[in-house]
């Protein structure tokens, strides 16, 4: 993507690692310009919903506005991850957390309102290193407010000057890769749902297994 875009979408690149973790939208504009979508109150709610397996009495309706009931929750969840039924695979439960520690906070606000860059796309659409193992030993306290931006951002609109993009004359979509856990899956499949192309990329020593098969059958069957 980044070579499509001239050099200049400067996408976070991991060595075989999952690091995207927001889908960007890059078209072709003569003024480069960024657009930050949002993700709504309802949005934020679906993802908390998977504590409804964990917690006991969650109910993701919640008031999210009310911070003693994001406390409470996040105290529950804190007490769920040092216990002996917390599941390998955190990454749903750590980015729970980072909704219920940061949500509505001017800090936050602030952040994401002072994205003006296409460049500054890097900075906010991954996933912190090493966010399993940082979560599962420390909890919330691991991470800073700038390593969570991600899970409040819907989606980014870059428009940049690319003469490759102008003459595709379409909009390419960067999204997370399907399978590495199933916050990824589903931010995926729910964009690739939606578009008139696919163009699913492999490391030139794998094939293409089953379960991508099944998964791309899917997707274009619905």
């Amino acid at each position: 993507l980044d070579a499509l875009c001239a050099g200049r979408h400067r996408g976070k690149i991991g060595a075989g690692s999952a690091t995207s973790a927001v889908p960007v939208y890059v078209s072709y504009c003569e003024k480069e310009y960024i657009n930050v979508g949002r993700k709504s109150d309802e949005d934020l709610k679906r993802i908390l919903s998977c504590l409804n397996e964990h917690l006991e009495g969650f109910n993701e309706n919640f008031e999210l506005k009310d911070q003693n009931s994001r406390a409470q929750w996040l105290e529950e969840l804190e007490n769920f991850r040092q216990s002996t039924e917390c599941p390998k695979d955190v990454r749903q439960l750590a980015v729970c957390s980072f909704i219920l520690k940061y949500y509505d906070t001017p800090k936050l606000d602030k952040i994401i309102s002072d994205i003006e860059l296409v460049s500054d796309a890097s900075k906010y659409t991954y996933f912190p290193e090493k966010l399993n193992d940082r979560w599962s030993k420390d909890g919330i306290s691991a991470f800073g407010i700038h390593e969570t931006v991600f899970v409040f951002i819907s989606h980014l609109d870059c428009y940049i000057d690319s003469p490759t993009l102008k003459c595709l004359g379409c909009t390419l979509i960067d999204c997370p890769g399907l399978f590495n856990n199933k916050y990824d899956t589903e931010v995926t499949t729910q964009i690739m749902s939606k578009v008139h192309a696919i163009l699913y990329l492999l490391p030139y020593e794998k094939g293409i297994g089953e379960d991508v098969c099944e998964s791309l059958y899917k997707i274009q069957s619905d």
